[in-house]
């Protein structure tokens, strides 16, 4: 008998990465200080650890909140030249339940399965009793619906 999860699905999310931007936490300072002036509600934040001059961020928003974002952005540009940034919107974001002593393995039931359905995970965050996962709202598991 296969094993289900509590789960649910958050829709219309946003996923913007931020390309060659400063390695500094002034920098972070300045684009989420502008992104709450405007009410936007980041989530799923990832950077990788770096030891260079620049580095990239993703992240995901509302799609309803995309115009304002990329006015942001779009302003950030005139100061940080090299700044790039791409948007994928049209996204879902599946929260699963999760045990704490289980996520390990949660997490590896959950890769396999989404492996042989053929579904690419764009991000992934855990907290202590959920995992999330961002997939593209074209996936097959949200067609299934």
């Amino acid at each position: 008998m296969p094993e289900l999860f509590n789960f649910s699905i958050k829709e219309d999310v946003t996923q913007i990465n931020v390309y060659k931007m400063p390695a500094e936490t002034c920098f972070l300072t300045l684009l989420f200080s502008r992104f709450f002036d405007e009410n936007i509600e980041t989530d799923m934040i990832s950077r990788p650890l770096t030891h260079t001059f620049d580095t990239h961020l993703s992240f995901t928003i509302k799609d309803d909140d995309l115009k304002k974002a990329v006015k942001i952005l779009t302003e950030l540009k005139k100061d940080f030249k090299q700044l790039k940034f791409s948007i994928c919107a049209g996204n879902s974001i599946i929260t699963v339940e999760v045990e704490n002593n289980k996520k390990s393995d949660t997490v590896a039931k959950i890769l396999d399965k989404f492996c042989s359905l053929n579904i690419e995970i764009l991000l992934i965050s855990t907290g202590e009793k959920d995992i999330r996962l961002l997939i593209s709202s074209s996936s097959p598991l949200l067609q299934m619906n």
